[in-house]
C-alpha cells in the first residue's frame, strides 16, 4: 500500500480533507475530491439546495405538526406530498429510504421520491394511512435526510382523526340545487351527481373521507344540462347519464380519475330522448343505459360494447317513465312504468329483459294490491335474482299508497311482491311521494324513499335482513316538510354496515346527505 498524504483546505468556512495515496495505488476518495470541491464552490457561489415540503397548497415546515383532518376508520386513505427544491443547487435526499417514518404503525410510505431533485424542481411521495377500523388520533413522525445546509434533517409530525361520519348534512345550497340526486361509493370516496337548477348545470359533490368533508364542481355547464341524471361508480371510474335539456339528447359523462375530469359524449339524439335515465356498467366496462323517449312515449335501452367501442340500441317498448336498469351475468333488466289509461291510477310496473343478448317481450310484474304501480322504480340484480322497489297507489282519489318490493329468483320470469311500508302515503299526488332507491348486500336489502305519513315529504328508510320478505321502516330526516325528494341509496362494508343516502330538500331547495355507520340502525 502506498503512503497517504492528507491536505486540509478551507472553502467558504467549510473544511475539506482530501487524502492522496502515493506509490501508484488508487483510493476511492480520489474519485470524489473533484465532486466535493465542485459542491463547495457552489456553496461559495450561493448555489445551495433549499428543501420545502407541501401537502396540497399547505407548506409543512421543518419541525411542524400537520393535522390531516378526518379520515374514515374503515378504509385506507392516501395523502400525496411534494418535496420542492427552491434553491440553486441540486438537492440530495441522503437516506435510504428517502422518506422515513417513526413513532407510529398505521402509516406507510407507498411511493418514495427520487434521491435527487434538480434546482427549481419537485418530486412527490405518498403516505397511506390505514386506521384498521380503529377510532382515535393516529400520528407519525416523518424524517427526510438531505443536504440542505440548514435543514439537513427535515422532520415533521402528521396526525389524523379516525372515525365514521354519521348524521345528515347539507352538501350544496342556493335558489334550487339537488334535484335528481344519485349516489355512489367506493371505499371512503362518496359521490353524488345532481342537477343545479339555478345554473342549469350537471354537478358532482365529492367526499374523500366517508362523508365528513365535501367539495362540489360542475361536470357540464354548456346550455341547460343535467336533469334526470344517474350515477355508477366502480373504483375511480365514474359514469353519469343525463338529459341535455337544451338539445333534448341523452348524454354520458365519464371519468377514469375519480371525478377529477370528465369526457362528455352524446349517446342518443333522435327526437326528444334522455329523460328518466338509469345506468349500470359491467366489470368489463360495457355500459347499459335505459331512458325515456318522449317523442314516441317509449322505453329505450342503449348498450355500449367496450371491446368494440360502439353503441347499439335495443328495440323499444311502450311506456318508459321511471325506468331503472340492472345487469347481472350478461343479462339486462329494465323496469319502467307502463300506462294503461288516462288517469294516474292507470299504470302498471313492467320489466324489459335482455337475456344473453336476446330481447324479450316486456312483462307485467305488478303483483301488489295497488291500483296504480310503477312509480319511481329502482332495480338491482344479483345472479338470477332481480329486485324492484317502487311506489304503489292503494286507493283512488289520491288516498293512500305504499312502498313495494318485487322479487324474482329466475331472471324475471316469475315475481313475488312484498310490502316495504304500507303507510308511506296517507295521501298522494304524482311527484310528491315515492322516489324509491334500492341497494343490496348479501341477504340484506335497503330502500330509501319519500313518504308523507309523518310529515309531508319525509325521508324514510327501510331494511330487510330476510332477502326482502320482511321490513323495518324508520324516519331518517323529518326536519321540515318536503325534505326527502329524489332519494338515492348506496351501501358498503360488511353486510352493508355503511348506508349512504343523497336527497333533495324541496322545502329549502338544497342537496342533502345522510349516513348511518351501523347498517341503518340510527342516523344521528
Amino acid at each position: 500500500m502506498g503512503t497517504g498524504v492528507g491536505k486540509l483546505k478551507a472553502i467558504g468556512g467549510v473544511l475539506i480533507l482530501a487524502t492522496f495515496f502515493l506509490g501508484g495505488c488508487s483510493n476511492p476518495l480520489l474519485e470524489t475530491v473533484d465532486e466535493l470541491i465542485d459542491e463547495y464552490k457552489a456553496v461559495l457561489a450561493g448555489e445551495q439546495p433549499e428543501i420545502n415540503v407541501k401537502w396540497g397548497a399547505i407548506d409543512i415546515t421543518d419541525g411542524d405538526s400537520e393535522n390531516l383532518g378526518n379520515v374514515d376508520q374503515e378504509w385506507p386513505v392516501e395523502f400525496e406530498f411534494t418535496i420542492e427544491n427552491t434553491g440553486a443547487g441540486t438537492l440530495h435526499l441522503t437516506d435510504s429510504p428517502q422518506v422515513a417514518l417513526s413513532g407510529g404503525i398505521r402509516y406507510t410510505v407507498i411511493a418514495q421520491p427520487p434521491a435527487t431533485i434538480a434546482p427549481g424542481g419537485s418530486a412527490e411521495f405518498t403516505i397511506e394511512l390505514d386506521p384498521g377500523n380503529l377510532s382515535g388520533n393516529p400520528s407519525i413522525v416523518v424524517t427526510i435526510e438531505n443536504d440542505d445546509p440548514d435543514e439537513s434533517s427535515y422532520e415533521f409530525t402528521l396526525s389524523a382523526a379516525a372515525g365514521k361520519y354519521q348524521g345528515t348534512k347539507t352538501l350544496d345550497s342556493g335558489n334550487d340545487v339537488g334535484q335528481y340526486s344519485c349516489i355512489g361509493v367506493f371505499d371512503a370516496n362518496v359521490y353524488t351527481a345532481y342537477f343545479d337548477a339555478d345554473d342549469q348545470d350537471l354537478k358532482l359533490a365529492v367526499s374523500r373521507n366517508g362523508g365528513y368533508d365535501w367539495s362540489t364542481k360542475a361536470v357540464e355547464s354548456s346550455g341547460a344540462v343535467g336533469s334526470h341524471c344517474a350515477l355508477f361508480v366502480n373504483e375511480d371510474d365514474l359514469y353519469i347519464s343525463y338529459y341535455d335539456i337544451t338539445n333534448k339528447n341523452l348524454k354520458l359523462a365519464r371519468s377514469s380519475n375519480g371525478g377529477e375530469s370528465f369526457n362528455l359524449v352524446t349517446v342518443a339524439s333522435s327526437g326528444d330522448v334522455g329523460q328518466h335515465t338509469s345506468i349500470d356498467v359491467t366489470v368489463g366496462r360495457d355500459i347499459y343505459i335505459s331512458y325515456y323517449d318522449a317523442t314516441n312515449d317509449e322505453l329505450e335501452i342503449a348498450i355500449y360494447d367496450d371491446s368494440a367501442g360502439s353503441w347499439s340500441y335495443s328495440p323499444s317498448a311502450d311506456g318508459g317513465k321511471y325506468t331503472s336498469i340492472a345487469e347481472s351475468g350478461g343479462n339486462c333488466f329494465a323496469s319502467f312504468q307502463y300506462k294503461t289509461g288516462a288517469s294516474d291510477e292507470d299504470n302498471e310496473l313492467y320489466i324489459r329483459r335482455i337475456l344473453g343478448g336476446t330481447p324479450y317481450v316486456a312483462l307485467n310484474v305488478s303483483n301488489s294490491s295497488g291500483v296504480g304501480d310503477g312509480y319511481c322504480t329502482s332495480t338491482e340484480a344479483v345472479g338470477s335474482t332481480v329486485y324492484i322497489s317502487h311506489f304503489s297507489i292503494t286507493g283512488f282519489s289520491m288516498c293512500g299508497g305504499e312502498i313495494v318490493l318485487e322479487k324474482s329468483t329466475n331472471n324475471g320470469a316469475n315475481w313475488s311482491s312484498y310490502t316495504v311500508d304500507s303507510a308511506a302515503a296517507l295521501f298522494w299526488s304524482p311527484g310528491n311521494v315515492g322516489f324509491t332507491s334500492l341497494a343490496v348486500s348479501g341477504s340484506n336489502l335497503f330502500v330509501s324513499y319519500c313518504a308523507n305519513d309523518v310529515v309531508d315529504g319525509a325521508l324514510k328508510f327501510a331494511k330487510s335482513t330476510s332477502g326482502g320478505t320482511s321490513w323495518s321502516p324508520q324516519e331518517v330526516d323529518i326536519s321540515n316538510d318536503n325534505v326527502g325528494y329524489y332519494t338515492s341509496i348506496a351501501v358498503n362494508g360488511t353486510g352493508g354496515s355503511n348506508v349512504y343516502i343523497s336527497y333533495y330538500d324541496k322545502g329549502n331547495h338544497r342537496l342533502k346527505f345522510a349516513r348511518s355507520a351501523n347498517g341503518g340502525a340510527s342516523w344521528d
